[in-house]
């Protein structure tokens, strides 16, 4: 019986990142993401629109298993740090990216490229909202299961993004086929 070994080529820049597989997790469910941490603060310093969180404490983590949500795969998800583990914890929100959904989305390679991951960076980004009465940054909900600055920024990169734009009929994006 022959064997052939097929060698396959990742197109990768430098910017990508190493999405941790089943075996990283060594039985935990979470794991540090500092890229992806490194990637939030920048957004936070870098976009006029996220200026009054960049004192907020936002940390990111690798989750092994991020399930559905209507149906649809949990790429990441922000979560404000409350109750009883606001004594465990000193971030305010916790962003969770799924390893095994990015794997997936990413054609079963462990490689995120740089443009997605800012992509998801961005969007959790824009779960949050300054709610001035209060003096504090709250959670808000989908403008359209996205948000409208998202879309002109980083276009359809994210696959249900491609709806919007073919309803809309976005000239931004050029002709809609």
């Amino acid at each position: 019986m022959q064997t052939e070994t097929v060698l396959i080529t990742v197109p990768q820049d430098s910017l990508s990142i190493l999405i941790p597989d089943d075996k990283a997790f060594r039985g935990n469910e979470y794991l540090p993401a500092k890229d992806l941490d490194r990637m939030v603060k920048s957004l936070l310093g870098d976009q006029e629109r996220f200026i009054d969180f960049q004192n907020l404490s936002i940390s990111c983590l690798w989750k092994k298993k991020g399930g559905t949500s209507k149906g649809r795969a949990v790429l990441a998800k922000i979560t404000a740090v409350s109750g009883l583990l606001t004594h465990y914890c000193k971030e305010d929100f916790v962003i969770s990216f799924s390893a095994d959904n990015l794997i997936a989305a990413c054609q079963g390679i462990s490689i995120l490229p740089h443009r997605m991951a800012e992509a998801l960076c961005f969007h959790e980004l824009c779960h949050l909202e300054w709610d001035s009465e209060e003096g504090t940054a709250r959670l808000v909900g989908h403008e359209f299961e996205g948000f409208y600055e998202e879309l002109q920024k980083y276009g359809d990169v994210l696959q249900p993004l491609r709806k919007v734009r073919e309803v809309a009929q976005l000239p931004l994006f050029g002709k809609v086929e």
